[in-house]
């Protein structure tokens, strides 16, 4: 799942009907994120730690994916040009990651950038 938004209870209760199975994608999608701003930073831990109390109970559930395409924009299509460069760093490979062992630690959490470079 991704595109903003979260899966829903209707669309995960015909998965785990149906035996399929979902990686879903938090909602960042092609963008930079200002995680230095402290108001923006707090929105997203609630909304990530709501999301996955939220979506957790779910068996079709199985990876939680954090930052949709975001590192590849700095590394492969030319972010670090301009502005800050990896100004949502710290979510993907800190906070999230502890988010996701303290409310979901059953499901690997998948940082995309090592998942296509194989890093």
């Amino acid at each position: 799942m991704g595109g903003a938004i979260w899966a829903g209870h209707d669309l995960l209760d015909l998965c785990d009907e149906k035996g399929l199975i979902i990686w879903h994608d938090l909602l960042f999608a092609c963008s930079k994120y200002p995680a230095d701003d402290l108001e923006f930073y707090n929105l997203v831990k609630n909304e990530v730690t709501w999301g996955v109390r939220e979506f957790s109970t779910h068996p079709s559930l199985a990876v939680w994916c954090g930052n949709n395409e975001n590192e590849l924009g700095t590394f492969d299509w030319g972010w670090d040009k301009f502005g800050k460069v990896m100004p949502d760093y710290v979510l993907y490979h800190h906070t999230i990651p502890i988010i996701m062992l303290e409310e979901d630690p059953s499901r690997p959490y998948c940082q995309v950038l090592h998942f296509l470079r194989g890093i």
